[in-house]
């Protein structure tokens, strides 16, 4: 029987490891690239406080539009935007998304504060004055039986505003998915 020392079995392991290791390493690395998603700018109407909603798959709704690779959302006065594309999945480096206010005149003012954990109603959070971007992500609802609509969400407003709820709806209330007429969702679903 021979003879197998630890070295041996040492260079063994480490051998078959890498063997399994490095295509899992390349096939994460192709992954990562494969889910990454396009740019995305949101223009949000000057002194909007509150949440807004973007609908997607919906084929009334808005065409995709551009700017560069960048996607772009222009939030309505009402906070409910339908979109005819596909939601931006994937992973997305924070550098990759913009949101401004937009004046009458077409004058974009950036937001550069944004909040994606929970928010603590503390005395230095209700002094702080800054306009900030709260929430984000990609959600599944249904609005009628058996049809499922994608949506993302977000909150604008100073983290006073945040914490009294100031201009916040639910995505099921009357602001909300209740003022659309369940006939264009039936289209969404049967596309």
């Amino acid at each position: 029987m021979p003879v197998v020392n630890n070295l041996t079995l040492t260079s063994i392991t480490w051998t078959l490891l890498g063997c399994l290791l490095i295509p899992s390493l390349s096939s994460c690395a192709r992954d990562t690239k494969e889910t990454s998603r396009d740019a995305e700018i949101y223009l949000i109407p000057e002194g909007y406080v509150g949440s807004f909603y973007i609908l997607f798959n919906i084929p009334q709704g808005e065409p995709q539009e551009y700017e560069a690779d960048a996607r772009v959302y222009e939030i309505p006065e009402d906070g409910m935007l339908m979109m005819q594309s596909d939601p931006n999945e994937g992973w997305i480096q924070s550098n990759k998304i913009d949101f401004f206010f937009v004046a009458p005149d077409g004058t974009r003012t950036r937001i550069t504060e944004r909040w994606t954990t929970s928010l603590k109603d503390t005395p230095e959070n209700r002094m702080d004055e800054h306009v900030t971007v709260f929430g984000g992500g990609i959600g599944v609802f249904e609005p009628i039986r058996h049809c499922q609509i994608t949506e993302t969400n977000f909150y604008v407003g100073t983290k006073a505003q945040a914490l009294d709820g100031q201009g916040f709806f639910d995505l099921f209330s009357e602001r909300g998915v209740e003022q659309i007429p369940d006939e264009i969702f039936l289209e969404a679903c049967t596309k």
